[in-house]
């Protein structure tokens, strides 16, 4: 360290990881850059998370970054909130973990991944930062050619938590893509891999995952307004048309590939002659049915065994022409959307544990973004992403999804000890 950084309290680096701290760190990596093949391969990542943070822990101090340690902490406690909650919902409700209801698993999941990554933090991990691009990018890859290989229905995992969790993944490798410190070469290479991971999820045509889009475009818009003040109101009129005309392009594209128009028909049979026996028109009636259930009781809800009963049964006491109707619905387990679903199953109880992660991730993504404008926009992506992606669907239903919500979390965590030193900041082209 120069006489200049100490005189400026710059933290000190890290020492030298450890060869088994590097296999680690490489099979976690290499785990990462397979996830959308497989869901075990994901799973083995998600474990060799937790030997690493096993493995740092039980070794020596080292020093660390406070902004990346405060962030780990508070996703951590968010992690912890929303676990007593819904323990203690499952006691209410008489309900076995993870039986009837997959808030109990999801939680717990992203618990021991939240605490790894807290350990990860703690003992400053700063040595995976240059490598974790190219297991993203590579991941992005892989998750194209299968998403064009394979029809939606045959994906590893159900087609919305798998797109979802490639998003999670073009999150993390779109603001290296930004990043001024990065090379021309670099940022080309992290800018096509991202848009293959755009591609995979438009392929798989699960629109829970497109906002991954213009997620990718704001960022873009941001970064060019940073570096050469491109954005005027009138730049931004014109943005804002030419985005206008990419989703009309979308819609109106022949084949409907993107299942644009169906949702739409969709929704509008559902509303008009009452007839759910689809994907959206579900959605609909589950929607209403989850809303009235919350009314009923708003503080503790109905419970998952409940909630269960009235999906499987919804309908059955209608003429059996209306009963046709529901007959999709009745295949059905929750109520295809994550707040509804937690405020059905445990009120305003079940989904303030919901919140409680949205606001851990919220801390995270601004005290990162002080450490490492990347981590910041990593962090708020991933945010973005699972905010919103839990809007049609209950993506915590699935296993793969917790295990990559979490992972990538840790990711951005390993990602942000790269990070220049807090007075090197000001010279950072996207700061």
């Amino acid at each position: 360290m120069s006489a200049a950084d100490r005189q400026l309290g710059a933290p000190p680096p890290p020492p030298a990881p450890s060869a088994i701290t590097r296999g680690l760190l490489g099979l976690l990596l290499a785990g990462t850059a397979l996830s959308p093949l497989n869901t075990k391969l994901a799973g083995a990542a998600w474990l060799l998370l937790l030997l690493l943070a096993l493995w740092l822990g039980a070794g020596p101090s080292r020093p660390r970054l406070a902004g990346a340690q405060a962030a780990a902490t508070a996703w951590l406690l968010s992690c912890l909130a929303a676990m007593a909650l819904w323990t203690g919902l499952s006691w209410v409700w008489d309900e076995p973990c993870c039986k009837l209801t997959a808030d109990l698993g999801s939680g717990l999941r992203l618990l021991l991944a939240a605490t790894a990554t807290w350990v990860v933090a703690r003992h400053r991990a700063a040595f995976a930062g240059r490598w974790l691009p190219g297991a993203a990018a590579a991941a992005c890859v892989f998750a194209l050619v299968l998403a064009l290989s394979l029809d939606r229905d045959r994906l590893p995992s159900h087609p919305i938590p798998w797109a979802v969790a490639v998003s999670f993944l073009v999150c993390l490798l779109w603001p290296h893509a930004l990043d001024g410190r990065a090379s021309p070469r670099g940022r080309a290479v992290w800018a096509f891999s991202a848009g293959c991971g755009i591609a995979a999820v438009l392929a798989s045509q699960s629109r829970g995952a497109y906002a991954v889009l213009p997620w990718v475009l704001l960022l873009a818009a941001l970064a060019l307004r940073r570096r050469h003040r491109l954005l005027r109101p009138r730049s931004m009129g014109i943005a804002a048309v030419l985005l206008a005309s990419a989703l009309a392009a979308a819609i109106s594209l022949p084949g409907d590939p993107l299942r644009v128009r169906r949702a739409w028909q969709e929704v509008d049979l559902a509303v008009s002659s009452s007839d759910y026996n689809s994907s959206l028109g579900a959605r609909v009636f589950l929607f209403q049915m989850a809303w009235n259930g919350i009314h009923e009781s708003p503080w503790i809800g109905l419970g998952a065994t409940e909630r269960l009963q009235r999906i499987r049964h919804a309908g059955e006491q209608l003429p059996p022409e209306q009963r046709e109707r529901l007959t999709h619905v009745r295949q059905l387990g929750h109520a295809h959307n994550q707040y509804l679903h937690n405020a059905l199953d445990g009120g305003l109880l079940g989904l303030a544990g919901l919140l409680a992660l949205l606001a851990g991730m919220a801390v995270a993504a601004r005290r990162l973004w002080r450490l490492s404008p990347v981590a910041g926009q990593q962090m708020a992506g991933l945010l973005l992403m699972h905010a919103v992606a839990g809007l049609s669907n209950v993506n915590f239903a699935h296993n793969y999804y917790a295990v990559m919500l979490s992972l990538c979390i840790a990711l951005v965590f390993l990602d942000a000890e790269s990070a220049p030193p807090a007075h090197a900041r000001s010279d950072h082209s996207q700061g």
